[in-house]
Parts: C-alpha cells; structure tokens; sequence
C-alpha cells in the first residue's frame, strides 16, 4: 500500500480515508531502516456521515525493531486510515532521526463469535 516511505524525526503523516471491507483489519507494517528514530502507526476509523479526524482504535504499533509488525482493530466503522509518526529515540535535537517504512496491504474479514 505505501512503498519505502521517510519519515523524518516529529513528522506526522495520515493515510488517504480507505473504505472498510470487513469488521476486523489486520495490517502490517514493515520496517525497512531507521537512524536512531521508532516509527508509531495508529489506526482511526469513523462513518461516512461524520466529520473529522475519525477516532483512534486499538492495534497501535509502536516499533525500533527492523522486520515486520502485525496488529488488529476490530469493530470497525466505514472508513479506516492510518497515522505515521516518527519520534526521535536519541534525545537530542540535533540529530537528524528518520525511519523508512512500508505498509503491506491489509487483511479485512469479518469476526464471528463462537457458539
């Protein structure tokens, strides 16, 4: 979905607003390289009829390790994004932390309870 992506240090970047094609999501961020950076992804959902940001779901990634992450939000509304954000690990301003990152496709399907 988003291929080799920089994030420089206290950078903020949203996806585009996807519908949902399923109750659950599982998605999958791949962490190429960093220097000195950890790279958040946070998932907002809302429906079609409100305005906004949308609200924050469960599933955060929050990552140091090069490789990939997987996490899943449930019980979601029509439209889905994510939230990247790079936040600097070495504590000083005068680094130039970054990350490089991608995002793989996400899975959607439906949850359904046992009996």
């Amino acid at each position: 979905m988003f291929q080799a992506q920089y994030l420089l240090q206290g950078t903020t970047v949203y996806s585009p607003w996807m519908p949902r094609k399923g109750n659950t999501i599982l998605f999958t961020c791949d962490l190429v390289a960093r220097h000195e950076g950890r790279l958040e992804v946070r998932i907002f959902h809302k429906k079609e009829e409100d305005d906004g940001n949308g609200i924050q779901v469960g599933g955060t990634i929050s990552t140091t390790a090069i490789g990939q992450t997987v996490r899943q939000a449930v019980g979601l509304f029509d439209l889905v994004r994510y939230e990247f954000k790079s936040v600097s690990t070495a504590g000083s301003p005068d680094t130039l932390d970054r990350v490089l990152f991608r995002m793989l496709s996400p899975v959607w399907f439906d949850a359904v309870n046992a009996v």
